[in-house]
C-alpha cells in the first residue's frame, strides 16, 4: 500500500493532465479543417526542395528560408516512408501539434512551483498558433525555441542545460535572423552585472545569477556549435560567394521591400497604437498605472489595488479585440496580459528574474526582431506576445503566492485581496475562454469548420477539410498536375501563386526561386530572369501555366517560351511547355 501511495499523482498534476489532454484532443480534432492553398504548404517546400537536392541561398530566394533545414528531415523521411507527398500537409499539422505538446509540457513540468498559474501558461501557450496556422514554420518553431531556451537557461543549474540554451537559441535565430540580437544584449547584461557587483559589498533584488558569466559561457558555447555545423554546411553547398551572389536578390523580395529599421520600428508601433479606435488609451491607462506604482515607495501595502487596475486595462483589451477575434484580432489575443505580467512583476516581493530576463526580455526583443523582419506589424508584434504572456501568466502565480502567504498571517481577509484575487481568475478565464472560442471557429483563410463538409481524396492536401468550392479547384488543379507524374524527371516551373503545386508534383525539381511566387506580376518574371541568369542550371524542361493565372500577359510569356524551344500543349484549363 505504502508504494501506491507514492504512485499517487499531486492534485496539480491532476488537475493539467484532465485540462491538457482535454485540450490535446481538441487540437487534433482541428487538425484536419481548412485548405488555405498558401502558407501552410509553402512552409513544407523549402524543406521539400531542400530533401532533393537543393541549398539555402543560391537555390532558394525566400527571406525565411533558414528556418526550413530544421524540417528538412522531417520532409525527408516521410518522403522515404511513403515514397510520395500525398498527405504531406496534414501529417505536417499532426507533427506540429506533437511538438508543440511536448513544449508545452516542458514548460508546465519547469514552472510546477507557481501552481495553477503554470496550468494555465501551458495551456494558453499550447492552444495558440500564430495566425492559427497549425503547422512547423518559421514563427512557431521560433517561439517554440525561444520558450525552451528560456526554461533551460533560467530554471537549470547545469552547464549542459545552458549549452542546450544556446542551441535552441541558434534554432530560433534561424526561424528569426533579426533576433540575434538577443545574445548581443545579454553578454551586454552580463557584462554591466559584473562590473555593478564588484562595487557592491552586498548583492540587492537586482542581482541575479541569471546574469551570471558561467551561464553567458555555456549559452555561447551551444550557440557556437549550431553556428559552426551552420558555417559548415554553407561552406560544403553554395559557399561564400554563392550567398554574397544570391544575397541582394534575396533581399530584394517585393513582399518584404527595403525600408529603414526606424521606419519600420515607427510604423509598427503606429500599427500597435492605432490596432483598435480605443486601444491608445488602454495603453495611457497602462502607462499611468506603472509610473504610478514604480513611484510608490509603500506599493506593497496596494498592491492588490494596482494589479486589480491591471487586470482590468487588460480586460478591456480583451472587449476591444472579442468581436473580431476570430477574423482580424486573432494574433491580438496574445497582447493584452503584457500589462498584467510587468505589473505583477514589479509587486512580487521575490521577483522571478530569471524568467524576466530571458522570456519576458526575451520575447520583447523577439517581438521587435519579428517586426523587422516582417511586413505585418501588428500581426506579428502581437503573434510575438505569446511569449511575454505564457510568462506573465506565472508572474501572476508568483504575485498570488505571496498575497495568500500574507493574507494567512492576518486576522481577516481584505476586500483589496479578494477582488485582486477574483480579477485574476477573471482574466485567466476570459483569455483561455477567447482561445478556445477562437481556435475552434477560426480556419486560417477559409470559412469556419463547421462550413467544411469536402475531405480531399489526392495529392498533397488529402485528407485536409475544405469547402465545395475550394475542393473543386484544388481537385482540378491536382489532377491537371498529374501529367508531370508520367514524364522524365526534370526541372518544372510552375507559374502560380497557389504553393502546394510544388508538393504535388513530387519528383520533380524546382526551377524556381521559391515556390514563393508574389503577386503573379512583372516583378515575378523579372526575379526568375535573374534566377536564370545566376542559376543556369535551373533553367526549366517544363513550364505549367493556369489560364487564370494573375499574370497580365500569359500570351507574352508563352511567345517567349516557344522562341526558346519550348513546345505548347493546351488543355481546358492550362499550358503546358516542355523541351
Amino acid at each position: 500500500m505504502s508504494h501506491l501511495k507514492k504512485l499517487k499523482m499531486p492534485p496539480l498534476d491532476i488537475i493539467f493532465s484532465v485540462l491538457f489532454g482535454a485540450a490535446l484532443v481538441f487540437a487534433l480534432w482541428k487538425c484536419p479543417f481548412g485548405f488555405g492553398s498558401y502558407d501552410d504548404a509553402f512552409y513544407l517546400t523549402i524543406p521539400h526542395r531542400l530533401s532533393m537536392g537543393d541549398v539555402l541561398f543560391a537555390d532558394e530566394w525566400h527571406v525565411s528560408q533558414m528556418a526550413g533545414l530544421i524540417t528538412t528531415p522531417l520532409v525527408w523521411l516521410y518522403r522515404t516512408i511513403t515514397g510520395s507527398t500525398d498527405g504531406i500537409l496534414l501529417s505536417a499539422r499532426y507533427v506540429y501539434v506533437v511538438f508543440h505538446a511536448l513544449v508545452s509540457l516542458f514548460c508546465y513540468l519547469r514552472t510546477k512551483k507557481y501552481g495553477l498559474a503554470s496550468i494555465a501558461a501551458a495551456l494558453s501557450w499550447f492552444l495558440f498558433a500564430p495566425y492559427d496556422i497549425m503547422a512547423l514554420s518559421y514563427n512557431t518553431m521560433a517561439m517554440d525555441f525561444i520558450l525552451v531556451s528560456g526554461l533551460l537557461l533560467a530554471t537549470f543549474e547545469t552547464r549542459w542545460c545552458w549549452a542546450l540554451s544556446g542551441l535552441c537559441l541558434a534554432g530560433a535565430v534561424l526561424c528569426c535572423p533579426y533576433f540575434a540580437a538577443v545574445w548581443f544584449l545579454y553578454a551586454v547584461g552580463v557584462g554591466i552585472h559584473i562590473l555593478w557587483m564588484r562595487q557592491k559589498t552586498v548583492a540587492n533584488e537586482t542581482s541575479s545569477d541569471i546574469l551570471s558569466s558561467s551561464r553567458l559561457l555555456w549559452l555561447t558555447a551551444g550557440a557556437a556549435v549550431a553556428a559552426a555545423l551552420f558555417f559548415l554546411y554553407i561552406m560544403l553547398t553554395c559557399g561564400i560567394r554563392g550567398v554574397l551572389d544570391s544575397l541582394p536578390h534575396i533581399l530584394s523580395d517585393p513582399e518584404h521591400q527595403g525600408m529603414a529599421l526606424t521606419v519600420k520600428l515607427q510604423n509598427a508601433w503606429h500599427n500597435l497604437v492605432h490596432c483598435h479606435p480605443l486601444f491608445q488609451y488602454v495603453l495611457i491607462g497602462f502607462l499611468v498605472l506603472l509610473l504610478v506604482l514604480l513611484a510608490d515607495r509603500n506599493r506593497k501595502t496596494r498592491r492588490s489595488i494596482y494589479f486589480t487596475a491591471s487586470c482590468a486595462l487588460t480586460l478591456i483589451s480583451y472587449t476591444l479585440f472579442w468581436p473580431d477575434a476570430v477574423n482580424t484580432y486573432y494574433n491580438a489575443i496574445m497582447l493584452p496580459l503584457l500589462f498584467v505580467g510587468l505589473t505583477a512583476f514589479f509587486l512580487c516581493q521575490q521577483r522571478p528574474w530569471g524568467l524576466f530576463v530571458t522570456l519576458f526580455l526575451g520575447g520583447i526583443v523577439y517581438a521587435v526582431a519579428v517586426t523587422l523582419g516582417s511586413n505585418n506589424f501588428f500581426y506579428a508584434i502581437s503573434m510575438a506576445c505569446a511569449v511575454t504572456n505564457a510568462v506573465s501568466l506565472l508572474f501572476v502565480g508568483q504575485l498570488l503566492r505571496e498575497m495568500v502567504e500574507e493574507q494567512n498571517g492576518s486576522a481577516s481577509i481584505t476586500w483589496p485581496f479578494r477582488a485582486a484575487l477574483s480579477a485574476a481568475a477573471l482574466t485567466v478565464a476570459v483569455l483561455l475562454t477567447l482561445q478556445v472560442r477562437v481556435k475552434a471557429l477560426h480556419c486560417f483563410m477559409d470559412d469556419p469548420p463547421s462550413a467544411l463538409t469536402f475531405q480531399l481524396q489526392e495529392g498533397p492536401a488529402h485528407g485536409i477539410r475544405t469547402t465545395e468550392h475550394r475542393a473543386e479547384v484544388y481537385e482540378r488543379l491536382n489532377g491537371e498536375l498529374q501529367i508531370y507524374k508520367t514524364l522524365p524527371q526534370g526541372k518544372l516551373l510552375i507559374l502560380n501563386e497557389r504553393s502546394w503545386c510544388c508538393l504535388a508534383t513530387d519528383p520533380m525539381e524546382y526551377a524556381t526561386f521559391s515556390a514563393w511566387i508574389s503577386g503573379e506580376n512583372q516583378a515575378a518574371l523579372d526575379r526568375l530572369e535573374c534566377y536564370y541568369q545566376l542559376n543556369p542550371d535551373k533553367t526549366p524542361d517544363y513550364i505549367f501555366l493556369s489560364k487564370n493565372s494573375l499574370f497580365d500577359d500569359s500570351a507574352a510569356i508563352l511567345s517567349a517560351a516557344q522562341s526558346q524551344g519550348y513546345t505548347l500543349t493546351e488543355s481546358e484549363f492550362s499550358y503546358y511547355l516542355a523541351r
